[in-house]
C-alpha cells in the first residue's frame, strides 16, 4: 500500500495538478507499492487523453518550428554514460536526487533520454528548446548568465550550466530565487552534485514579487511532496506536507537584475504571479534580458503576459496553452503552460 501524500504527490506530477481530495486519488492507494502506482497512472486513460490534447494545443503555435527545434535539440548529445543509484540522470548528465521528488524512488537509477514535442519528459518541451536555444546564441568566449525565480532544485539553472559546458563556456553565473528555505538546501545539494562550486551561483532566499518588501508564503514541512507554493497560498495550508505561512523577503526583478549588466536567460515559473512580477520590470526586462521562458498557470496570466511583451517588442518563439479539464462540473488546471520570448533589442 502506499500513502496518500505520496499518491498525491505522483498525481500532480503525472497529471499536472494537484489533486483536490482524497477520492481524485483514492483509485491508486492500493497499489503494492510506489512502483505499481506510478505505471497504473501513465496507464490510465486520463493521462493518455492529456498528452494528446497537449500535442493539439501546441501544434497551431509550433507549426513552422518543429524541424527547428529538433534541430536544437540535436545539437545536444544525449548522456550515454549509466545511471547512479540515488538519482534519476537527465540527457545532459544532470544528475537529480530522488529525495527531492517523492515518487522519483519509482525511478531510482534511471537515465532520460532527450525529449521530443511529441514524448513525456521531466520537463516540457518548449522549456528545454528555449533553453537550449538561449546557450546555441551565446558567445563562449563572453559570461553567460541564467536566473530563475521560482528555482525549486534549479533544474534550470544547472542545465543551463551543462549545457553551456558542453558548448565551450567557460563561465557561467547562475542566479536562483526561491522562497522556501526547504528547496534552497535542495539547491544547493543540486549545484553540488553536478560539479557547480559556490562561486558560480548566487541564490536568494526569497519570493520573486512586483515591489520589494515581505509577502506571506507557504512552510513546506515535506518539501519533497510540494512544488506548487505560491505567495499568498493559504489554500496549501490545510494539504499535506504544508502546515502554515511565514513571513519571507519579496525581491522585484528590477531589484534582482540592479548590477547585472546583461542576462542570458531568465526562467520564471512563481505559481500564478508571472503576469504581475514581469508586468512591474517591462522596462529593465526589454533593457537587459536576452530570452524568458515562462510557466503560465492560467489563461489571464498567458494573455497579459502575450499583450505586454509584443507591445514591448519581445518576440514570442513557443508558446504551449494551459490544458484544463471538467470535473464534477468545474474546470480545473490539468497541465501549466509555457511561452519562451526573445527579445532583440539585447
Amino acid at each position: 500500500m502506499v500513502s496518500e501524500s505520496a499518491a498525491r504527490a505522483a498525481y500532480a506530477f503525472v497529471f499536472g495538478v494537484q489533486p483536490n481530495d482524497r477520492s481524485v486519488v483514492a483509485p491508486f492507494l492500493d497499489s503494492a507499492d510506489a512502483k505499481q502506482m506510478f505505471e497504473r497512472m501513465v496507464g490510465h486513460p486520463a493521462f493518455l487523453s492529456r498528452w494528446q490534447s497537449v500535442v493539439l494545443s501546441i501544434a497551431p503555435s509550433i507549426s513552422g518550428l518543429v524541424a527547428s527545434d529538433a534541430e536544437v535539440m540535436a545539437q545536444f548529445p544525449g548522456y550515454t554514460g549509466p545511471g547512479t543509484p540515488g538519482f534519476v540522470t537527465d540527457f545532459l548528465g544532470n544528475k537529480l536526487r530522488i529525495s527531492f521528488v517523492h515518487w522519483f524512488e519509482t525511478v531510482n537509477g534511471h537515465v532520460w533520454p532527450p525529449p521530443t514535442a511529441h514524448t513525456h519528459s521531466l520537463h516540457q518541451y518548449g522549456e528545454w528548446v528555449g533553453t537550449l536555444r538561449a546557450v546555441l546564441e551565446g558567445d563562449p568566449s563572453k559570461p553567460f548568465v541564467v536566473f530563475e525565480l521560482g528555482a525549486g532544485w534549479a533544474p534550470w539553472c544547472v542545465a543551463t550550466v551543462l549545457a553551456c559546458r558542453q558548448k565551450g563556456f567557460t563561465r557561467v553565473h547562475s542566479t536562483a530565487v526561491e522562497a522556501s528555505v526547504s528547496h534552497l538546501a535542495y539547491i544547493r545539494q543540486h549545484f553540488a552534485d553536478n560539479g557547480i562550486p559556490p562561486d558560480q551561483y548566487t541564490l536568494h532566499h526569497a519570493a520573486a514579487t512586483t515591489t520589494d518588501g515581505f509577502v506571506e508564503f507557504p512552510a513546506l514541512d515535506d518539501a519533497a511532496t510540494n512544488y506548487g507554493a505560491g505567495v499568498g497560498d493559504v489554500q496549501l495550508v490545510d494539504r499535506p506536507g504544508t502546515s502554515n505561512m511565514v513571513r519571507v523577503p519579496g525581491m522585484s526583478i528590477a531589484t534582482l537584475l540592479k548590477d547585472v549588466p546583461r542576462v542570458d536567460l531568465m526562467h520564471i515559473d512563481i505559481q500564478g504571479s508571472e503576469a504581475d512580477v514581469v508586468a512591474a520590470a517591462r522596462k529593465v526586462l526589454k533593457a537587459k534580458v536576452r530570452r524568458m521562458v515562462i510557466g503560465t498557470h492560467n489563461r489571464d496570466v498567458e494573455h497579459r503576459l502575450l499583450v505586454d511583451l509584443a507591445a514591448d517588442g519581445w518576440h514570442l518563439e513557443q508558446e504551449q496553452a494551459c490544458v484544463y479539464h471538467i470535473q464534477n462540473g468545474k474546470f480545473y488546471l490539468y497541465l501549466d503552460g509555457n511561452q519562451v520570448w526573445r527579445n532583440p533589442a539585447v
